[in-house]
C-alpha cells in the first residue's frame, strides 16, 4: 500500500468516497497498465475480442470469490463488536 493510500485510509473520517479520491485511484490504475505494458506488451490490443472477455469475466469471478472470505472476516468483527457493546452497555 502507499503511503498516499495509508494516509486516505486511516484519516479520521476514513475515506470520503467522493471524487476527490479519483486522482489516488486513476494513479493506481495507471500503475497497473504500465505493469501490464511490461509483462505482456501491447498483446491486448490484438486480442480477439471474445480473449479480452473472458479475461474480464475471470477477474471478475476472482473479484466475487475474494469477497466471500472478508465477509466472513466482516460477521465475526461485527459479533465482536455487539459483544463489546453489550459488555459495555456501548460506553467506549
Amino acid at each position: 500500500m502507499s503511503e498516499a493510500e495509508e494516509r486516505d485510509i486511516n484519516a479520521p473520517n476514513g475515506p470520503s468516497g467522493t471524487l476527490d479520491r479519483f486522482p489516488l485511484f486513476s494513479s493506481l490504475v495507471c500503475a497497473r497498465l504500465d505493469a501490464g505494458q511490461l509483462e505482456y506488451g501491447d498483446r491486448s490490443f490484438s486480442q480477439p475480442s471474445s480473449e479480452l472477455l473472458d479475461e474480464i469475466e475471470e477477474e471478475l469471478l476472482d473479484i466475487v470469490g475474494w469477497a466471500y472470505p472478508l465477509w466472513c472476516r466482516l460477521r465475526k468483527l461485527r459479533a465482536a463488536i455487539d459483544r463489546i457493546e453489550k459488555a459495555t452497555k456501548g460506553d467506549i
